[in-house]
């Protein structure tokens, strides 16, 4: 009935779409390059052995490396993660399609570069919806180049009740909507991080300033990529930042505004608010 439950630990070089794995407590190690989910499938990893938020067995992403995305949903594909632990080496979820989803709830997330990313090089990769919920994602690296989840593209992503550690960011949102209320935490170990981008150009990807939470895209003058405002809204959210970098880090360029609103009774920031070089467009 579609659905694949583990009776023990598994090996597989090819995922199926239409398919739900029941990790059922095991591990299943993913061996392959990227999957793509193909236009308009789904593709489902949970684990009927624990109920709650609890987590059950463990998805292994062993295939890939650096920037390279384990798995990638593509047109109007559906990417569904629930009840596990997930390990990557390089970097896990990349929704690369229009109306492209992902959707992790009660999952522990690691990765050494992305644990959710989105990639902004064509227009067809547009409109993806991320919904991240009581889940923990950490990115780590020895030299502290990553970002845990970033958004660059229009489109939307909700992190709800969520702990979120990352080296360089933790949150990146380049372009888009994000309404988040979790906890999100920078531990400012890549070199310079406390400085880096703070003047000059913005590089492609994650190559911008690190701080907890990263709004926006600078460009002098009008946008050529990430054509889109990036709007966020933070609700009864912990901002951590170490080592001297900004908790909230916040830029715009002529056409599109990097647009910041912070509520809660519980909001606690930790770290430097700043604006950077376009500071009259950049809203907080």
């Amino acid at each position: 009935n579609g659905v694949i439950k583990l009776t023990g630990n598994a090996t597989t070089d090819t995922l199926q779409d239409g398919i739900t794995y029941d990790l059922n407590s095991h591990t299943l190690t993913y061996s392959g390059t990227t999957h793509e989910v193909a236009e308009g499938k789904t593709l489902t990893f949970m684990d009927s052995s624990v109920t709650g938020n609890a987590r059950g067995g463990t998805l292994e992403l062993s295939g890939v490396t650096g920037t390279t995305a384990a798995i990638n949903p593509q047109r109007g594909a559906t990417l569904k993660v629930s009840n596990i632990k997930v390990t990557c080496t390089g970097s896990a979820f990349f929704p690369q399609g229009d109306a492209a989803k992902v959707d992790v709830t009660a999952c522990d997330v690691t990765a050494p570069i992305y644990c959710v990313g989105t990639n902004a090089g064509s227009t067809n990769n547009y409109n993806v919806v991320i919904t991240l919920k009581n889940s923990t994602f950490v990115s780590n690296t020895a030299d502290g180049d990553n970002c845990a989840v970033m958004i660059n593209v229009p489109g939307t992503l909700n992190i709800d009740n969520c702990t979120i550690t990352g080296d360089r960011q933790a949150v990146l949102v380049r372009a888009g909507t994000a309404v988040i209320t979790s906890d999100i935490k920078t531990t400012g170990k890549f070199t310079d991080a406390a400085t880096k981008y703070h003047s000059g150009a913005w590089k492609s990807g994650n190559e911008v300033p690190a701080a907890a939470l990263t709004v926006g895209n600078y460009q002098n003058g009008p946008a050529s990529a990430y054509l889109a405002e990036a709007k966020v809204t933070v609700t009864n959210t912990k901002l951590t930042a170490e080592n001297g970098v900004p908790a909230i880090y916040t830029d715009a360029n002529d056409t599109h505004k990097g647009d910041l609103t912070i509520g809660g009774d519980s909001t606690v920031v930790t770290g430097e608010v700043m604006k950077g070089q376009k500071a009259d467009k950049a809203v907080v």
